[in-house]
């Protein structure tokens, strides 16, 4: 292989505006560096992921497993061979021991041992014996009582004998096929350098406060993302007092690779601005959806199933130590396959971790007698702040006690009462009086704050197609005292509510159940709109002259030492390079028929799981309108008239 390996962080990316030819030559985004075959050989001893003896041609088997390119060729050959159960299932448990999360990782878990562990799983691999298979269902069983029991160094003996089957099945006679030849070839003069020349231009599909949101297409792979263009002036202005959060945003969507929080695939810069290529969820957010149900009242087997998803994406990002701060309708997005997604990170903030690189050192942050972390700035959106949130508006700094993420549990429970009833719970004139009063300091005492929004809690009123356990959710989500609040001893105690009770949550984090709506595709077009950045920017800019609105200089410079605050801004996901170079796609084809089996059950007719195939896929048949979908009874290993239940 000599000495390849994969750095998804390089340097700065060229401008690809037209205007710094020279500049994009020079830097460039290179995810490939040198190194000693001793360097390659430590750094696998080190992660754990090698069995104890350690030969060079085990080193070159395992680097070959961490490139996509080489990935790509490993696995068609190992396809060729029927040895593929054993490279599929080293890459699912390999991922396994890069989730950070708890929940996630218990969830992984149980996905790993029922398609390749349990004795009738579907890529069943045979290098696994009986009390191999009885220690990973011991595993299984105890995650579910104590999911932080799990570390991720769980599985490796299971891993390393993948790894040996691997080796033995498939890497010895790939070496002398051409496969091996074909790879050492195109590994020898292989680089990444992502550029705005690298996309086509269509047209804007979001503008708000200082940025840009534009569909664009990858033109080496003709995937669609949403382009966030961002003015690097704005970005130093706003964040003048504390420039180490200029790259907050980025931070945090680089971190939380999750099936319900949307994805970040490159960041790259021009000379005037910061761009960031997100995953493209172009069917609405939840307000769209609520304005278009009927009586702006959505059918309840969907808000289950969009709370469910939303709990997951929130608890994913409580298990990093960071609060949402602002959950709302839209800032929930809707993807072409049926699920949601959280988007907008620019809100967030850490409560001790260290994707927001101070961790428990932040200044910022304080500790409570119980050593949570809480924050004290004000951040959100009026009718979705927490009280706790909203008597800060009232207090000088100093005299702030702060907030924990237990605020986002207090938006849901609002986020779930919109999405039932088309508004929010409390009376607005007397809400935005508690907020008027408290935020001219009349009313700043906190007991005092407390009563009147608990006032305002005893008077909500639920309509009468309400169920009860949709009240009672509600209810305890909009808990006054944020140590009652449901959630505050951790999700778990959300996931137990009854408004939940059919929810499979191992297999909705896995995306292995049907949407109760899936979205008829839109139709976009497939001619670029604009020839170049430049020229997008150029005519953007004379269309909001058009319209009478402020003119923005989209090519205005900084200076050298605000430039500086950029140079880590580049960044290309490794998910994404291994959806792009890798097997990603082999992986997901192989995934499908474990995906019908797990709606299906088992031992379903095979005609069964084929009509179901195509609604498990993006781009399936559209279910219109709110009545719940006739096969839900697999939704969420729900009864069929679980809209009526809950």
């Amino acid at each position: 292989m000599g000495g390849i390996v994969s750095s998804s962080n390089g340097g700065s990316n060229g401008n690809g505006n037209g205007r710094g030819g020279d500049r994009s030559k020079r830097r460039q985004t290179v995810w490939k560096k040198q190194e000693t075959m001793a360097d390659i050989k430590q750094r696998f001893i080190d992660d754990g992921s090698l069995p104890a003896d350690v030969s060079d041609e085990y080193v070159e088997l395992r680097q070959i497993l961490s490139e996509p390119v080489c990935q790509r060729y490993l696995g068609d050959f190992a396809k060729k061979q029927y040895s593929q159960e054993a490279f599929f299932g080293w890459i699912d448990i390999q991922e396994y021991r890069s989730i950070p999360t708890p929940d996630y990782r218990r969830s992984k878990l149980t996905h790993i041992y029922k398609k390749y562990i349990k004795a009738d799983a579907i890529l069943n691999l045979g290098s696994i014996d009986e009390e191999d298979r009885a220690l990973v269902l011991d595993l299984v069983e105890k995650a579910r009582l104590d999911k932080t029991a799990l570390r991720t160094d769980t599985l490796d003996k299971i891993q390393h004998k993948i790894f040996m089957d691997m080796f033995k099945s498939t890497f010895i006679p790939f070496k002398s096929s051409g496969h091996y030849t074909a790879m050492k070839t195109e590994m020898s003069d292989i680089f990444n350098k992502v550029t705005m020349e690298d996309f086509d231009l269509f047209e804007k599909i979001g503008e708000g406060g200082f940025a840009k949101v534009i569909r664009v297409r990858k033109k080496s792979t003709g995937k669609y993302y949403a382009l966030k263009v961002q003015r690097k002036k704005d970005l130093v202005e706003m964040y003048l007092d504390d420039p180490k959060r200029l790259e907050t945003e980025k931070a945090v969507f680089a971190s939380c690779h999750h099936p319900f929080i949307v994805d970040l695939d490159y960041s790259l810069q021009t000379d005037t601005c910061a761009l960031l290529v997100l995953g493209l969820a172009n069917a609405g957010n939840l307000q769209d959806i609520i304005n278009e149900a009927k009586d702006h009242r959505v059918g309840m087997d969907r808000v289950i199933f969009y709370s469910a998803e939303l709990v997951l994406g929130l608890s994913h990002l409580h298990d990093l130590k960071m609060m949402y701060r602002d959950l709302k309708p839209s800032n929930v997005l809707l993807c072409e396959d049926g699920h949601i997604q959280l988007a907008d990170m620019g809100g967030v903030a850490d409560c001790g971790g260290s994707v927001l690189s101070k961790g428990e050192h932040d200044p910022r942050l304080m500790k409570d007698r119980k050593g949570k972390g809480r924050r004290r700035s004000i951040m959100g959106t009026h009718g979705y702040m927490a009280p706790e949130m909203v008597k800060l508006l009232g207090q000088k700094r100093y005299e702030r006690v702060g907030y924990t993420e237990v605020i986002d549990y207090w938006s849901l429970g609002i986020t779930i009462f919109k999405l039932l009833s088309g508004k929010r719970p409390f009376d607005k004139k007397r809400y935005e009086k508690i907020v008027e009063e408290t935020g001219s300091q009349q009313n700043k005492d906190k007991r005092k704050v407390n009563k009147e929004y608990e006032m305002l809690r005893q008077e909500i009123v639920y309509p009468e197609y309400f169920s009860a356990n949709a009240k009672s959710v509600i209810a305890g989500l909009l808990e006054v005292d944020e140590e009652k609040r449901l959630g505050a001893q951790g999700t778990d105690d959300i996931k137990k509510h009854p408004f939940f009770a059919y929810v499979d949550w191992d297999k909705l984090v896995q995306k292995h159940v049907i949407p109760p709506f899936v979205p008829a595709p839109k139709m976009y077009p497939t001619r670029p709109i604009f020839n170049n950045f430049d020229d997008m920017l150029t005519t953007l800019t004379k269309q909001r002259r058009a319209n009478g609105q402020d003119d923005v200089n989209w090519n205005e410079q900084i200076d050298q030492r605000d430039a500086s605050l950029f140079e880590t801004w580049d960044f290309i996901s490794p998910h994404t390079l291994k959806v792009e170079m890798g097997i990603a796609g082999e992986m997901e084809a192989h995934d499908t028929n474990f995906k019908v089996q797990q709606v299906m059950g088992t031992h379903s007719p095979i005609e069964k799981r084929s009509s179901l195939l195509s609604r498990i896929l993006p781009g399936a048949t559209p279910k219109e309108g709110n009545s719940p979908n006739p096969s839900n009874a697999k939704l969420m290993s729900s009864p069929k008239d679980m809209h009526r239940k809950i």
